[in-house]
């Protein structure tokens, strides 16, 4: 009997081969293609049982038009016994030449999102049948602009692959027996990894040789030195052998550069935040050198002489398709009672988690206010998707990414996917992400958001195109528009921009000169590329902000000033000490605060500690201090960092600066390299003007061992209230109080110099009255007991993420994170 048939087209000649593996000897066999009703005698290959046919002009299987061949079998064996069956086909050519994948000979973009191990998927909660499960999340994922799936660690069932050529998407595998489950941190960590053995691997490629959205053979995820092992490479021979349709990797980061029998890599390049000092972070190879070389390639050198030192490291030239290696994985909060009553709706038992997130917002007094978190960490999560998706698509060196992922799981409280762990679409939409993740994206190269009025800024525009559509001759088009006054500024329009060539390429410079403004105001700049038939409209956005340049309009008057970091009379000239003014500004919180508070003044903190970066500078608290940590303008990665985004709780306060109630870009340079001070032990309750939200999840550490055991949720370290900028009555006097970084005050930064104004506007006007309150000497008691006690300590994870100063944690990293918490713990 046939155990196997595998059917093999080629896209490029027409020809498909189709192969039987039979327990007995074929005596004969016909073919009928489409239920075409008319079988046709093969002319059979004795040698391996074999026979070909010849397809005129194909119809190939795309992602856009997944179209299927259907191929009826009728043999005979020599016993004389009968069989007949049939199954479906796809003519579709997977290859890669020039740096690119090729799909039927077109560069194609992996737009990749990761399910598969328990960590990174959800179970079936809706109670669909296995083919529906599947062909709901896969017709959402097209939805939002994906085309392939990368299953971590697993290999899906065969209802998910006929799904997927049914519906037009790649699968890429990873070879692991269905009872192995991936352990994150013994493979991760300790390289614990599990090999397929070789009758595995040919029961796999008799398995799924069939199915046209079967694309990428991968052993398995972040597997250390692959190039040196082996069986590694044992493992790439025999697969290729076995079937050369489709690409092999031997691993999901981690990779030698300068291994030659993989066809394309996939290395980590997420662990930084595209803004800032990290813009470029998708367009150099500098992470390659991490993982080094296998022929023994020396990656770097140094010396130093007499306190002089250099180093040197290799350049890597991307020589084959880069796939940028779990992107995106930014977390937000998640709508826990919204999850509760879906539970409760397909009667499915609600995980742990749920319970014990609602106990920690009601004990931190957030129950009543969860909604209006929910929206601002979603906000922020769009916008640093947003963010990181269109500076993987303007890197010159990706020819694709996966996405750390679609769904949120529903095994752990991390909440990094698009839609929910029922796979419905939650908060963002397929039209939000498109811009963005679409088959042709519009581009523009913006390193900075924030600028001053009559400012000329350039603007390269890119388009990444991977669309099969005609699109013709073109016109672009763009707006600058007001938000406060809903006016244009700026339009225009250029003719003739060609998009017959797919990839990526420049297509013109934009300059434009923001206008005299009268006040700080945030814009929008739209762009659209218009196909002369009107049909296939792009079009993207970005919101910038554009600040007054009129240093000498602040009113200094009744303020004296004592700044001991912030450079600001550099840009201030007004500036002065006048020690018996009515309002205080400084930077230093000593006696000179508490003796000004006492007399009934009003006092402007900017606070700012060595100590709050112990983790680089040793530093202990000074003798009075706030509880803060060390805070990035950086989304939370999974469970690193503490950033879920930000809420001005009162607007008025900063009605100087444009902000949206939320933190966004305009906050960037503020919120960088801050000190984000921690309000729950405070004294009495204090709700900031512009409040932090902290994540709500776990460090992995924590959880799963490495020398700690908590495995619950630890108050003071998760979901935290932060304060960016607060007020209180102390005493007689009024206190206003950022932990926002004004270290870009004497460098004109317009943010930072936006805000610096606005904050003196404030405290100076009769609006600046605090509703919380707290005695002088209760005030000081708090901050000389928190000068004495340790530093605020952060989880391993999250150090990770304030060092901000490698591309992926190495295991020296592990090893002094470990010992920094446990030197904490010892004092």
């Amino acid at each position: 009997m046939i155990k196997y048939m595998n059917i093999i087209p080629d896209y490029d000649t027409g020809t498909v081969k189709v192969k039987l593996y039979t327990d007995k000897k074929t005596a004969k066999a016909e073919y009928s293609l489409n239920d075409g009703g008319r079988f046709i005698r093969a002319d059979l290959n004795r040698d391996d049982n074999s026979f070909e046919f010849y397809l005129e002009g194909p119809h190939a299987w795309t992602i856009e038009d997944p179209y299927l061949y259907t191929l009826s079998l009728k043999a005979e064996f020599e016993d004389g016994t009968h069989q007949e069956l049939s199954d479906s086909f796809g003519v579709r050519k997977v290859s890669v030449a020039d740096g690119k994948i090729l799909l039927n000979n077109k560069p194609f973009y992996m737009r990749a999102y990761i399910r598969g191990t328990i960590c990174h998927d959800h179970q079936n909660l809706c109670g669909l049948s296995q083919s529906e499960f599947y062909e709901k999340s896969i017709k959402n994922a097209k939805a939002f602009g994906f085309n392939t799936i990368r299953f971590h660690s697993k290999i899906p069932p065969r209802a998910c692959f006929e799904v997927a050529y049914r519906l037009g998407m790649f699968i890429h595998i990873e070879m692991r027996n269905a009872d192995e489950e991936y352990d994150n941190l013994s493979e991760m960590i300790g390289g614990n990894n599990i090999f397929p053995s070789d009758e595995t691997i040919k029961s796999l490629v008799l398995t799924l040789m069939n199915h046209p959205s079967f694309m990428v053979y991968c052993i398995g995820n972040e597997i250390k030195h692959p190039g040196v092992n082996p069986r590694v490479e044992q493992i790439a021979k025999l697969i290729k052998e076995l079937d050369p349709s489709r690409l092999f990797i031997d691993t999901c980061a981690h990779g030698e550069f300068d291994r030659d029998y993989v066809e394309f890599d996939v290395q980590h390049m997420a662990y930084y935040y595209p803004f800032g000092k990290h813009y470029d972070m998708f367009e150099n190879t500098d992470n390659l050198i991490v993982y080094g070389s296998c022929k023994g390639a020396e990656m770097t050198a140094g010396g130093e002489n007499g306190g002089a030192e250099y180093r040197i490291t290799r350049g890597i030239e991307a020589t084959r398709p880069v796939i940028a290696h779990e992107v995106c994985h930014y977390t937000a909060l998640r709508d826990i009672f919204g999850l509760e009553k879906k539970f409760e709706k397909y009667g499915k038992e609600k995980p742990w988690w749920i319970d014990e997130q609602k106990k920690m917002l009601k004990a931190k007094g957030f129950t009543e206010r969860f909604y209006t978190m929910y929206h601002a960490s979603k906000r922020f999560q769009l916008m640093s998707w947003k963010l990181a998706l269109e500076a993987i698509r303007r890197s010159p060196i990706l020819n694709g990414f996966h996405m750390l992922q679609f769904a949120d799981t529903d095994r752990y409280e991390n909440s990094n996917g698009i839609v929910d762990c029922f796979d419905d679409i939650n908060y963002i939409t397929p039209e939000m992400f498109l811009k963005f993740n679409g088959d042709t994206v519009l581009l523009a190269d913006l390193p900075r958001r924030t600028y001053f009025e009559k400012e000329t800024v350039e603007i390269p525009v890119y388009v990444s195109n991977y669309s099969q559509k005609d699109f013709s001759e073109c016109d672009f088009e763009f707006e600058l528009t007001d938000i406060r006054t809903k006016k244009t500024a700026l339009s225009g329009r250029f003719h003739n921009i060609s998009l017959e060539k797919s990839g990526l390429y420049k297509v013109l410079k934009l300059h434009i000169t923001f206008p005299p403004v009268d006040a700080a105001a945030e814009y929008k700049l739209s762009m659209r590329v218009v196909p002369l038939n009107g049909e296939n409209v792009i079009s993207n956005d970005w919101s910038l902000w554009c600040f007054e340049n009129k240093p000498e309009k602040l009113d200094t008057e009744g303020c004296g000033f004592a700044l001991s970091s912030i450079n600001a009379a550099l840009r201030y000239r007004q500036i002065k000490a006048c020690p018996d003014a009515r309002v205080l500004v400084t930077d230093t919180l000593d006696e000179n605060v508490f003796d000004a508070l006492e007399r009934g003044k009003s006092v402007l903190l900017f606070y700012r500690a060595d100590a709050t970066r112990h983790l680089v500078t040793g530093k202990p608290n000074p003798k009075y201090a706030f509880r803060a940590t060390w805070e990035r303008f950086k989304a939370v990665i999974w469970d690193r960092g503490t950033n879920y985004g930000g809420i001005v709780n009162k607007p008025a306060a900063l009605s100087g600066f444009p902000h949206g109630n939320i933190s966004d870009f305009v906050f960037g340079g503020l919120i960088e390299d801050s000190d984000k001070i921690i309000l729950d032990d405070f004294p009495v309750s204090v709700t900031p003007i512009f409040e932090g939200i902290d994540k709500s999840v776990r460090d992995r550490f924590d959880v799963r061992g490495r020398g700690f055991s908590y495995p619950d949720f630890v108050y003071d370290r998760t979901l935290r209230r932060f304060g960016y900028i607060f007020e209180l009555k102390v005493g007689a006097g009024k206190l206003l109080v950022s932990g926002l970084n004004f270290a870009g005050v004497g460098a004109g930064i317009p943010e930072v110099c936006g805000m610096f104004e606005t904050l003196i506007n404030y405290v100076k006007s009769d609006a600046f009255t605090p509703s919380d309150s707290i005695s002088l000497g209760e005030f000081i008691r708090y901050l000389s007991e928190n000068g004495k006690k340790d530093v605020v300590r952060e989880r391993m994870m999250t150090q990770f993420w304030q060092l901000d100063n490698a591309p992926v944690e190495s295991a020296e990293y592990w090893k002094a994170s470990k010992e920094y918490i446990l030197e904490g713990e010892s004092e």
